[in-house]
This record gives structure tokens, sequence and C-alpha cells, in this order.
């Protein structure tokens, strides 16, 4: 594990060619707010696939829903010696059937998914020295969270 920017990390997911194909399809907005000066200790490349992997399903159900006024919002915010980076969005939320099986693989709400973006991201970000968790639904739209060692 290296000390990385939180912000290059999720800089770093915005970037991959594949998220930059799926807003030209659908247009979401994008609230951010990370300070540069928050760094974590983790992999890199681990921490900006789980940001990837969220803003995907942020996005996928945002789309689904044709959402008028589609946004995801990513903050972060340091909690003892961690920090915390949420991902929301104003979709439809998690559907209460899937709640109890979301981080397991081959359950997904998609016709077309395979249900393996978010038990691989849990996986892989622990790994990596963090946690990925759903907090739930806040109002409109889903609400997760990860959290690393402060870098």
């Amino acid at each position: 594990m290296v000390s990385v920017g939180l912000a290059e990390v999720v800089q770093a997911a915005l970037a991959d060619e594949a998220w930059k194909a799926r807003q030209t399809k659908f247009a979401v907005g994008l609230e951010y707010d990370i300070a540069a000066n928050l760094r974590v200790k983790t992999d890199a490349v681990v921490a900006s696939f789980v940001v990837f992997s969220l803003l995907e399903n942020a996005h996928d159900a945002l789309c689904d829903a044709a959402q008028v006024g589609a946004c995801i919002a990513i903050r972060a915010h340091l909690a003892l010696e961690r920090v915390v980076l949420d991902v929301r969005d104003n979709g439809p939320g998690v559907h209460a059937s899937v709640l109890d099986k979301l981080f397991e693989y081959g359950e997904t709400t998609k016709s077309d998914g395979l249900g393996s973006a978010l038990a691989f991201a849990r996986g892989r970000l622990a790994d990596a020295g963090g946690q990925l968790r759903f907090v739930g639904n806040d109002g409109p739209g889903a609400h997760f969270q990860f959290d690393l060692p402060v870098g």
C-alpha cells in the first residue's frame, strides 16, 4: 500500500474511457467535493476500480430510470484515522428485495448484468485496507460509502 491522493483516485475513475462512453450515452451531472490534501493508504488502481464500479452502478440506475436531473455526488471526509468517500445518486435507490444479497456474486437487478461488480469491489477493497458498504436509500437514490486508512 502506498499513500495516494483520494482526489487523484477519483479523477482516474472519471478519466476511464468506459465512464466517458457512458456519459456520452446518457449525461449525468456530477457533484464533486474532495479536498486536494486528503491522502489514503491503499492500492490506487484498486481504489479507482471501486470508485468506477460505484459510478457505473449509479449511472445505470439513473439511465434505466431516465431520471430527469440525474446526478451523482461524490464527497469525502475524515473520520478518526480513516478517509470516508460517499457516493450518492438521485435515482430510484436499491430495491429492498436485493438488499440482503447486494454484495454477493451473481446478484443483480440488471437484465444484462452479471452481479459481480459490487462483490468484486468489496473484496478487492478489503484486500487494499478498506471497507465498502451500502449506507441506505437517502430520499431519492442510493448511498454507498467506502473508507480507507489515512495515508
